[in-house]
């Protein structure tokens, strides 16, 4: 897409520079989905995460992506949020979120 290209570029020569090939495998799963490498922060913005197919917004955007991606054939929404806060984002995907879909 379009609306990431430019960070996306950021990200492959953050990764040909930063990450020396023989560790490279091992240090782009660092933290996966678990923890974010602070001098990663920067790769991961709301349009990123949307480009990518993943869920963020408000409530409401949410439940209308949500209804949108089940008429597509949506099965099954998996949430992988930081260990931080996965309990405060699980808990307030549920009340906020999921309350709302049918």
């Amino acid at each position: 897409m379009d609306s990431v290209r430019d960070t996306w570029e950021d990200y492959k020569k953050y990764v040909e520079v930063e990450m020396p090939v023989a560790r490279r495998h091992l240090l782009l799963h660092e933290g996966h989905c678990a923890t974010l490498p602070d001098r990663e922060r920067c790769f991961v913005t709301p349009s990123m995460i949307k480009a990518s197919g993943g869920l963020v917004g408000e409530p409401d955007e949410i439940v209308a992506r949500i209804g949108a991606l089940e008429v597509a054939g949506l099965k099954e929404i998996v949430l992988m949020p930081p260990r931080g806060v996965m309990r405060s984002n699980f808990s307030a995907f549920a009340k906020e979120v999921m309350t709302r879909c049918q």
